[in-house]
């Protein structure tokens, strides 16, 4: 299976006080011995800044060596990619969605990923293509 890995589930992985530090750890330890994970370019740099507010610097160059070594595969953003979340988020006017959502949910959408590794509500809410996202664990 493929999974989306959103900021919020890899926070929750590097912050063991996080309230869901333990489900993410269980699920994501057990799910690389099956599934393929991705992630974008744009949650890789919005990660990198949270984890460097919130856990330090060296928290942070943890997480980007981890992407370096290819366990997640990082998926780049074209200028139709923000065009495309552009149109995501016009069709969610009352939702509260990043820029970063947008795009992670267009990218789902454009190479057919269905779950989401993510603790945000907001992977509960949006419908691409008629269908609604897998939200794991």
């Amino acid at each position: 299976m493929d999974v989306f890995a959103d900021t919020s589930a890899f926070y929750a992985l590097a912050d063991r006080s996080d309230a869901y530090h333990d489900m993410a750890l269980d699920y994501f330890s057990e799910a690389c011995l099956r599934d393929r994970f991705f992630t974008s370019e744009y949650v890789l740099v919005e990660t990198w800044g949270l984890l460097r507010n919130k856990l330090g610097k060296n928290a942070a160059n943890v997480f980007w060596d981890y992407i370096l070594s290819g366990t997640v595969l990082l998926i780049g953003v074209s200028m139709e990619d923000l065009i495309a979340a552009r149109k995501v988020s016009k069709r969610y006017p009352d939702q509260g969605f990043s820029l970063v959502d947008c795009v992670s949910f267009h990218l789902m959408d454009r190479y057919e990923i269905l779950s989401a590794f993510a603790f945000d509500r907001h992977f509960r809410l949006v419908r691409m293509r008629r269908k609604s996202f897998n939200v794991v664990p």
